[in-house]
């Protein structure tokens, strides 16, 4: 039978179409004892969920037919839109077994993309507990949490096809990170593995906002950017003391003067939006940086892309 796993072959990743599947494979993990629900999302009337068997000895397999004697349960669709499975009591080896059915074509959910890693502390590599969101960039909306394993950092959040996503990670202690993920309708099925690093919130220390976005060759903040500027200002919420220097990159397109000011621009309007949304103007500096200081080659797209960043710079903490 093809599962489709995360790391671990007791880890099987389940779609449903019904609105009340979640509760259903809530209700489903208790009664068994041996499964949890470790991850989920909903997109729609469409619920995506990761169910995790603890008990090694129960037993997954195939058959022929759908209908079997006994007690039927929670009839699901993999994240990869291939195949089905549901829990029956019917003949199996255990008291409820997973069974797979192959779907017709016509039959097959919209595939989703699989977003797993590792969450790390990155001044000393020790493995982190951090929740996990998963937002969608344009309208804000929460659309899945997950939390990393605390002995093992590992988490995993699935992304349902139709989207574009912000995908952040945060914990106490620690400033948070955050990312932009796009999932087209056409997207395949896919599996995509990224380490997250979180900067312990310490004077010094250095954290590029991945998600604070501008209009082309303009200060003009994007609407995607809000979720991740809610996020910075919730953080200086939280830490009252925080100082912070907000600093403007570009890459080395055009010249030194209009990048330096660009850079300038793009920082302050960073420094507006939080002081409007009520952080103290002496808790926060704008500084345009130009393209002095690259993190990547200029030579390239990608690279280019890099150093066109918003960067924070703890001052003081205390």
């Amino acid at each position: 039978m093809q599962i489709d796993t995360i790391d671990s072959p007791n880890k099987i990743i389940i779609v449903d179409d019904h609105q009340l599947v979640l509760d259903g494979l809530t209700a489903m993990a208790s009664e068994l004892e041996g499964f949890e629900i470790i991850g989920s999302a909903r997109n729609g009337k469409e619920v995506t969920c990761l169910v995790e068997t603890l008990n090694p000895n129960l037993v997954l397999m195939d058959i022929d037919m759908p209908i079997m004697n006994g007690l039927e349960a929670t009839f699901t669709f993999s994240a990869s839109g291939e195949g089905t499975y549901f829990a029956s009591d019917g003949g199996g080896a255990g008291k409820l077994d997973i069974y797979s059915v192959e779907l017709p074509e016509e039959l097959k959910p919209k595939p989703s993309v699989v977003l797993s890693g590792v969450v790390r502390n990155a001044k000393d590599e020790s493995l982190i507990g951090a929740w996990v969101l998963v937002e969608d960039i344009q309208t804000g909306e929460l659309i899945a949490t997950a939390k990393s394993n605390s002995e093992s950092g590992e988490y995993l959040v699935v992304l349902p096809s139709g989207r574009d996503y912000s995908v952040s990670a945060n914990k106490e202690g620690f400033f948070f990170y955050s990312n932009k993920f796009e999932v087209p309708e056409s997207a395949k099925y896919e599996e995509i593995k990224k380490d997250i690093k979180l900067e312990p919130i310490e004077k010094g220390a250095r954290v590029v906002l991945n998600n604070i976005f501008f209009e082309t060759v303009s200060a003009v903040l994007t609407q995607e950017s809000y979720i991740e500027l809610s996020k910075a200002v919730d953080l200086l919420n939280a830490n009252k003391k925080m100082i912070v220097e907000v600093g403007g990159h570009t890459d080395n397109v055009g010249s030194d003067e209009a990048n330096l000011k660009l850079s300038h621009d793009r920082a302050k309007s960073v420094r507006d939006y939080m002081v409007k949304a009520g952080i103290a103007s002496e808790r926060l500096q704008a500084k345009g940086y130009g393209e002095t200081q690259p993190v990547a080659d200029n030579e390239t797209e990608d690279g280019r892309k890099v150093n066109k960043r918003t960067e924070f710079v703890i001052l003081e903490t205390e």
